[in-house]
This record gives C-alpha cells, sequence and structure tokens, in this order.
C-alpha cells in the first residue's frame, strides 16, 4: 500500500490537518465535503463506515431532533414543530459528524492499531515537558482499541441488559503491548512541509 511508505505520525497529521480543513469550511461546502468523504469511505473502508455510521446513529437522531425541532424559525407543515432555520443547522452538523465519521474510517483503513498508537504516542510526546505520561496513555489506547475489537454491538447491548455472564473474551488479554519507534525521513518532512503550507494559504 502506497501509504506505508509514510510514518504513522505523519498520515496522522496531515489527516488532522485535512480533516480540520474541512470542517472549517462554510455550508453548503462542507456537505460537498462529507458526500466526498462519505463516497471515498464507502469505496475503500467500506467495513469501518459501516461499524462507525452504526454506532453513531443514535447521535445523528439526536442532532436532528435537538436542532430541528428546538430551534427557532419558521415552522414546517405537517412536521409538529420542526422550523426551517431548525432543518438547515441540523443537515450543516450532521454533515460534519458524517464528515468525522468518513475520515475516521479512512485514517483505521490506512494504519492497524500499532502504527495508530505509535503515530499518536509520537504527537503527544511534547507534551511529556507536562508531567504526561506518554507511554501510560499509549498503553491505554492499545487496550481500548482491543476491548473495541473484541466487544461487537450484539455483545454490548447484552451486557447493558443481562450483564456480564462469559468474561471468556476478557481471559486472553495482551500481556504485552510493543509500540515501534518512529523515525521520520524525507518523504515525511516533504507531505508535513506541504500540509501546512496548503493549510497557512487557506487560511490567508
Amino acid at each position: 500500500m502506497y501509504f506505508r511508505r509514510f510514518q504513522s505520525v505523519t498520515l496522522i497529521l496531515v489527516w488532522l490537518i485535512l480533516l480540520g480543513t474541512a470542517l472549517s469550511l462554510a455550508y453548503p461546502r462542507v456537505l460537498v465535503a462529507s458526500c466526498f468523504a462519505l463516497v471515498l469511505a464507502f469505496l475503500w473502508a467500506p467495513a469501518n463506515l459501516k461499524r462507525i455510521f452504526r454506532r453513531s446513529r443514535w447521535l445523528m437522531g439526536s442532532l436532528l431532533i435537538l436542532f430541528a425541532w428546538l430551534t427557532p424559525g419558521y415552522p414546517i407543515p405537517l412536521t409538529f414543530g420542526a422550523t426551517t432555520e431548525g432543518i438547515h443547522m441540523a443537515g450543516e452538523q450532521i454533515g460534519r459528524l458524517l464528515l468525522c465519521i468518513a475520515a475516521v474510517s479512512l485514517l483505521l483503513q490506512a494504519l492497524d492499531r500499532s502504527a495508530l498508537v505509535a503515530g499518536l504516542r509520537a504527537i503527544a510526546m511534547p507534551f511529556g515537558a507536562l508531567s504526561v505520561n506518554c507511554d501510560r496513555v499509549a498503553l491505554r489506547l492499545a487496550l481500548t482499541l482491543d476491548h473495541i475489537e473484541r466487544v461487537d454491538l450484539d455483545s454490548s447491548i447484552t451486557f447493558l441488559h443481562t450483564g456480564i455472564t462469559d468474561d471468556s473474551r476478557y481471559r486472553d488479554l495482551p500481556q504485552r503491548i510493543e509500540i515501534p519507534l518512529i523515525l521520520l525521513a524525507w518523504p515525511d518532512y516533504f507531505v508535513l512541509g506541504t500540509a501546512l503550507l496548503a493549510l497557512g494559504l487557506t487560511l490567508w
């Protein structure tokens, strides 16, 4: 895969820059960016997109209700209180959420779990001066990602209603977690410099 030529920290930083730039777009451009990201995620990372979308549907429903029915404005007939302004704001916020879902799906497809943890650990290293234990944060993140992979939606519903009846999936937790070291090369510096330059030109 072409993305494997770059270090994970490079891909994560470029991903953050692109996502931040897309989220800063005004309506309706943000919806265009959301549709583009969704199509890309559907073609390249359909499994991740489906899983994240399924677990975010209640959040999208809440956004629709909160904005569409609780925002003052011109009422829409036969909607029992929804307003035009509320629908407009709900569409904008749901579009931003869908953009984030698609972006996360693509990132998880480009990076495996160890690369993702290593990249986030490298990004958090400057916070070590603030007494932040980056190794402990990386360890907890790795365990959390491992737990998410083991527990699917059906078992989560069973846990909420009946409690844990079978703890076998917790007995084989990893006893050792390896986090690869990250060394940037010239392609990484080139891509990061290009992304930062593009961000600066966009903001300027």
